[in-house]
């Protein structure tokens, strides 16, 4: 089980244990990490589709990356290799992905179509879950669930989506999950407080300093804070209603629409590409795609999965992925 799904899982208290108790003697540089070197089991289309789009689903389970041809996903063109708990995935405007590798304390980044990385991201202070591109800045936000001292996570801002991030905390948000930009450049987090109550919290456009612009009933009657996401007019959240799960769309801290996603179990970091909700659903161990914004049931299911996390499009154009 990831790291997110053990925290989802557990109750406040066998959390606070883990960490008090299991973790308390060990360091961040003590875990295991895995074999250098990352490889693939592609099929000879894969690279020769560069410049083509690309859907990127990170298994858990599995420690692999499924990659799909998009925007007609049926069989995985390449199945990237070697990662340690692959979590949250981003693209940004160029047709490049960001996997977060949260065993291995880094981020890959791999241009569309190619088999290993073209550059490693190492992670200071945490272990990296979701990531979000600034089409804006090119900044590359980073959420890490916790330190490497299994204490308070924090989000790193890699400036140019390159070198040395600078690190934000803040005693709001304790446990930082999923992330997104908006439009205007300001970053959306969804996580838990000290309390592990849920919280929906954002770091403003050029400031240092991460307010909770809304109360935890944003969520809905969900208790526990889901992913966000950005349709290129709403920030999205995960939640419940009446109409059970699915996803608000938000203009300030008002729903201004629902979309259920009928059939899901866990929906992890869903994503928003056009006229399509993509959600690895590490409950069902599936993809499902949704028609948005009406929602309702899966129009595809991708399966083969073992704990389906993360997922992003790439595409070949300049306009950002939703």
């Amino acid at each position: 089980m990831s790291l997110l799904h053990r925290f989802k899982y557990s109750t406040a208290l066998a959390v606070a244990c883990l960490i008090a108790t299991g973790c308390a003697n060990q360091t961040k540089s003590s875990i295991p990490y895995a074999a250098p070197g990352l490889s693939a089991l592609n099929n000879p289309g894969f690279e020769h589709a560069a410049n083509g789009s690309f859907l990127y689903v990170s298994d858990s389970g599995t420690d692999d990356v499924q990659v799909y041809g998009w925007p007609k996903p049926k069989n995985p063109v390449a199945t990237l290799t070697g990662f340690n708990e692959p979590q949250g995935a981003c693209a940004d405007t160029t047709g490049n992905v960001f996997i977060t590798n949260t065993g291995d304390f880094n981020i890959l980044k791999y241009k569309g179509g190619a088999t290993s990385p073209m550059q490693t991201l190492d992670d200071p202070d945490g272990y990296p879950v979701g990531c979000s591109f600034d089409p804006r800045s090119g900044d590359l936000a980073v959420t890490n669930i916790i330190n490497g001292s299994y204490g308070q996570g924090n989000i790193v801002i890699y400036a140019g989506a390159t070198g040395t991030p600078r690190v934000i905390t803040s005693k709001k948000l304790s446990k930082p999950y999923f992330d997104r930009y908006d439009g205007s450049g300001n970053l959306f987090i969804s996580g838990l407080d000290s309390a592990y109550a849920p919280v929906f919290a954002e770091l403003p456009a050029h400031s240092k300093h991460i307010t909770i612009p809304c109360g935890p009933s944003i969520f809905g009657s969900d208790s526990f804070p889901g992913s966000i996401g950005w349709d290129g007019k709403y920030i999205v959240i995960e939640g419940m209603n009446a109409r059970g799960v699915g996803v608000f769309r938000l203009s300030g801290c008002k729903k201004v629409g629902f979309t259920p996603i009928g059939g899901a179990s866990d929906i992890v970091q869903f994503v928003i590409a056009g006229n399509r909700l993509i959600g690895p659903d590490a409950g069902n161990a599936d993809v499902e795609l949704y028609p948005y914004p009406k929602g309702g049931s899966p129009v595809t299911t991708l399966t083969g999965f073992s704990e389906p996390i993360g997922a992003a499009v790439t595409s070949s154009t300049k306009k950002a992925p939703q």
